[in-house]
């Protein structure tokens, strides 16, 4: 006998069923943050972690699989999870917003969600010296680029300097419909591995350098390269400074940074680790983001 279907009243009336389940979900997920927070200010840990959140966007991602639409999953996961954020305390965050150049704005509200309180300010420089001086927990700036006359990069080869600790959009083909396609997160923090990361070195020399030639010295130390940037500063000195990208995650106390200090010879000043980011998902087939080289940033 053949069982009957079910009547379109029923079958939302499941559909509601399972809303206030998921419902209850969120709040039992709500209650245990309330639970985290004060153990983490206790052990000094931070309220972000990027590192985590790429991981747990991999899982769900994959878990997903072809049934739901992977970038719904990312854009729900995105808001739960920076509901989150907000629920352990204010997190204030900053967004370069200049007047002729290209908007974080859009990809900042994104990334942090739609309650988050963001505030703009004329470029990246900016950006980092609030992030700096504490005025908002995190700042969001536009990925490296090439030629850039002012690149905010040089601004954080100091200890004191904030760090790039995620890379946004959190999955490659989820980039905003207007301004920044791409950028990353500044925060007084240390970055954390996820598995699957880059790693931001910065180089300073008096000349001599050279982004082919440091290349091939992280390279032979077993550092990728995806993509490099330089810039010189105006002045007697003009010395360089060199960004690369590694395909790596490299702690800022990791023993190979002596060995490339003293590869780098003559002239060589300083280096520093400026940040690193969890290598974002693919939306379409699940595979790694690209390198920065592969997105046409640097060379």
């Amino acid at each position: 006998m053949t069982e009957p279907q079910p009547t379109l009243s029923q079958l939302r009336d499941e559909i509601d069923r399972l809303d206030d389940q998921l419902m209850d979900l969120l709040l039992s997920r709500a209650r245990l943050v309330d639970r985290i927070g004060p153990l983490k200010g206790a052990s000094g840990d931070p309220v972000l972690r990027p590192g985590r959140e790429a991981m747990i966007l991999r899982r769900l991602l994959a878990r997903a699989g072809a049934t739901f639409d992977r970038a719904a999953v990312t854009r729900i996961w995105r808001e739960i999870v920076s509901a989150a954020v907000r629920q352990q305390g204010p997190f204030p965050v900053a967004a370069s917003m200049p007047d002729d150049g290209s908007s974080c704005w859009a990809l900042t509200r994104d990334h942090f969600g739609a309650s988050a309180p963001i505030t703009a300010l004329p470029g990246p420089a900016q950006v980092v010296g609030a992030v700096s001086r504490g005025e908002v927990a995190a700042g969001v700036v536009p990925y490296p680029v090439s030629d850039d006359p002012e690149p905010w990069w040089t601004r954080l080869i100091s200890d004191a300097a904030p760090r790039v600790v995620a890379h946004l959009p959190a999955a490659i083909g989820l980039s905003p419909a207007r301004g920044c396609p791409q950028g990353v997160v500044l925060a007084m923090m240390a970055p954390e591995p996820s598995g699957e990361d880059r790693t931001l070195i910065a180089f300073e020399s008096t000349g001599g350098l050279g982004r082919s030639r440091l290349r091939g010295i992280l390279e032979a130390r077993g550092l990728p390269v995806c993509a490099t940037w330089s810039h010189r500063w105006a002045g007697p000195e003009q010395n360089e400074a060199i960004l690369a990208e590694v395909a790596a995650f490299v702690p800022a106390d990791a023993d190979v940074l002596t060995d490339l200090a003293g590869d780098c010879g003559e002239g060589f000043l300083r280096l520093a680790v400026i940040g690193a980011y969890a290598v974002p998902c693919r939306l379409g087939d699940g595979e790694d983001g690209p390198s920065g080289a592969e997105r046409g940033a640097g060379s």
